[in-house]
């Protein structure tokens, strides 16, 4: 039951992803499609398109000057980056805590001698 419930909570904290701008997602900018590359100095993000003649374009713009594609595509690609960074990185915390605060999770004893999680 605790798993489903933070799957759950982690399945909602992903969708509010959707509406953000993200690595990958596709903007529009000067009437371009171009794609995320970076955001480490944001709000000035790194935009990058390849030309019909595979030459890679990178230029750097602020937030207010491009916006988000509206494609179920990109909001999919915002939703599953969401998703795998709470999978990859907390998940396996809130199960084994059973809160957001760290504190460990009251378990049952168990013919295991050492539980992996906590030693």
């Amino acid at each position: 039951m605790i798993k489903i419930k933070w799957w759950l909570f982690m399945v909602w904290v992903s969708l509010r992803w959707i509406p953000d701008y993200n690595l990958g997602d596709e903007v529009v900018f000067q009437g371009r499609i171009w794609t995320l590359c970076q955001g480490v100095s944001r709000p000035v993000w790194t935009l990058g398109r390849i030309a019909v003649n595979n030459e890679h374009t990178i230029m750097e713009a602020h937030e207010r000057d491009f916006r988000k594609r509206k494609t179920i595509r990109n909001y999919l690609r915002s939703f599953k980056s969401g998703y795998k960074f709470y999978k990859q990185s907390w998940y396996a915390i809130w199960v084994h805590t059973n809160s957001l605060s760290g504190a460990p999770v009251k378990r049952r004893k168990s013919g295991y001698k050492r539980d992996p999680y906590y030693p």
